[in-house]
């Protein structure tokens, strides 16, 4: 395992991204645990940092670090604010664990904030608003989110500045589209915010787009959307047409429902 690790290591640095020393991370507090890793609030050479230590399988190693290279690339590529920014990776060689170095964001992830505050019309278009910049900053780039929900998105607060705007947290799933393609075979995603062409293997900028749409609808519904779906693609399909519906006379429904179309032949750009 160390050798893997270790060539793992190499090629990091060899693309221009941080290897810190573990002996300089002052690990603390647990901030949450998901499903590819545990966070915890940090020091790394006298800087507050978000500490990530990876969750992998042993007979699955070689698949997880190329991944794992893959997002490292992609987040030094990407130099905007309103992603989470990576400042690279350290290893533990007494546990055999790998950290991800990432900046720390004292708020709460946007599915909390929003079960959590009573948002007005006005609110939920920045919210909006500034989430399609966010897109549109990975879109320029030619690259495709396919997992975008509000857990992995932080309407974050500035607070030296005194603003907010969404910032981006994930990088999973992401890809980055070859030149002269407008598709390419992808994640189901999340099914809830997933296009029916996601959900079956192909993904495009309009994915991006179909799933803001609908994170927007939920927001204007200001209800669980997904109780009683499971793991069930077509209810939930079916549950984000009803709703659409149920909004027939908003004032912006034409709008969400411009972007719950779907299929890659439609405009990509928001």
């Amino acid at each position: 395992m160390c050798n893997k690790i270790y060539r793992f290591l190499d090629k990091v640095e060899e693309n221009g991204i941080m290897v810190y020393n573990f002996e300089d991370l002052r690990i603390s507090e647990s901030l949450g645990c998901g499903g590819f890793g545990k966070v915890y609030k940090g020091i790394v050479n006298g800087k507050k940092r978000a500490l990530k230590r990876l969750f992998f399988e042993m007979n699955e190693l070689e698949v997880f670090l190329s991944y794992l290279l893959r997002e490292l690339k992609y987040c030094k590529e990407i130099k905007t604010k309103r992603l989470l920014r990576i400042y690279g990776i350290s290893y533990d060689e007494t546990n055999e664990e790998l950290y991800v170095v990432m900046e720390l964001l004292t708020t709460e992830d946007l599915s909390v904030y929003l079960r959590k505050n009573k948002l007005c019309r006005e609110e939920k278009k920045e919210i909006f608003n500034s989430l399609k910049l966010a897109l549109r900053d990975l879109h320029e780039l030619n690259y495709i989110h396919s997992d975008l929900k509000p857990e992995n998105l932080c309407y974050y607060h500035d607070y030296k500045r005194g603003t907010k705007y969404i910032k981006i947290l994930d990088y999973n799933l992401m890809s980055k589209l070859p030149k002269n393609r407008e598709v390419i075979c992808g994640s189901n995603g999340t099914y809830g915010y997933s296009a029916p062409e996601q959900f079956h293997g192909e993904i495009c900028k309009r994915s991006d787009i179909y799933a803001i749409g609908v994170i927007y609808l939920e927001m204007i519904c200001e209800e669980n959307i997904w109780e009683g779906c499971g793991e069930n693609y077509q209810k939930c399909r079916k549950k984000v047409l009803e709703k659409l519906e149920e909004k027939r006379s908003d004032p912006d429904y034409e709008m969400m429902r411009s972007y719950l179309r779907y299929g890659y032949k439609q405009r990509g750009e928001l």
